[in-house]
């Protein structure tokens, strides 16, 4: 029985309105959603909802421009402890940021490259750092385990972030 529900919870009845939907699967688009629907109250029924169409478009402008603005301030530079290790072998990976800013950037991570490619897992971070200080360069060091034989990284890797909220993540490539 519970086999059933999640087979008829799962299945996709619409196909053809997947192109009209997807935006949908990002946080922002329900954010969009709620913006208009309060904006058609406002016009229409009541200029109370102004308030509620104002407050989300700022929080909209803000989760868009303020990781736009983060990754516009900061370079990354990937160096390995190594040039040749052996397959399940440990590699440290240097990872040195400079951050151009005044304010600290918080929720980094770095993506791609370090899987193998053409997996989902590509788009899983590497690893993740809290936060990197205002006017600094910091350097973070972090163990990766190569699964196969090859160059690594496969691809050119990503300092990403979504803060403050995820609705958009601005992308960066380290050098």
């Amino acid at each position: 029985m519970g086999e059933r529900l999640a087979g008829v919870g799962n299945h996709d009845f619409c196909p053809w309105a997947n192109g009209y939907v997807y935006w949908l699967k990002q946080p922002i688009g329900w954010f969009v959603v709620g913006a208009f629907a309060s904006l058609l109250i406002a016009l229409f029924l009541s200029p109370h909802a102004w308030i509620t169409f104002g407050s989300l478009v700022i929080v909209m402008m803000l989760g868009v421009v303020w990781p736009w603005a983060a990754v516009r301030g900061m370079r990354g530079e990937i160096a390995f402890d190594r040039r040749r290790c052996h397959e399940g072998e440990l590699v440290h990976v240097r990872l040195t940021i400079r951050n151009a800013w005044p304010v600290p950037l918080w929720g980094l991570a770095v993506e791609k490259g370090f899987f193998t490619v053409g997996h989902d897992t590509d788009e899983q971070p590497v690893t993740a750092l809290a936060s990197v200080p205002g006017w600094s360069k910091s350097e973070f060091v972090f163990e990766f385990r190569p699964s196969r034989r090859g160059v690594y990284p496969h691809t050119i890797p990503e300092l990403v972030t979504g803060f403050p909220f995820g609705l958009w993540r601005a992308q960066r490539p380290v050098t």
